[in-house]
């Protein structure tokens, strides 16, 4: 078939102690575990004992938001349209100039050069 099977063998030492098969790797080798502990407890079980099957988690539903709507008192106000007046251009003030400060030689530290 198209679907794979995993093996998977339990070891103590170098003796095998359980084999397992499974879909999956993981499967397989809870398996082999699960067939190693029982040869260790000496207990017998059927060879092919099934697995018993995962219950589906019941999926609910949730409810819907409900998002609180404002009483009727506390609902806002339509104001009045109305034209807002025409902003009055003021003359910024002036700035008064600071004098530019030129260096006299560019320093730099580049290549070891000292600042001093």
């Amino acid at each position: 078939g198209t679907h794979r099977e995993y093996t998977s063998v339990a070891f103590a030492g170098g003796d095998p102690l359980g084999t397992g098969h499974g879909p999956s790797k993981q499967e397989a080798e809870q398996d082999a575990a699960r067939a190693a502990l029982q040869t260790l407890l000496g207990t017998s079980a059927p060879a092919n004992q099934a697995k018993p099957q995962r219950t589906p988690r019941p999926r609910a539903r949730r409810a819907p938001r409900i998002t609180p709507q404002p009483e009727a008192e506390a609902a806002p106000v339509a104001a009045e349209v109305g034209s807002l007046p025409e902003p009055v251009a003021e003359p910024l003030p002036e700035r008064e100039a600071k004098p530019e400060v030129v260096p006299s030689a560019p320093r730099s530290r580049q290549f070891g050069e000292s600042l001093e």
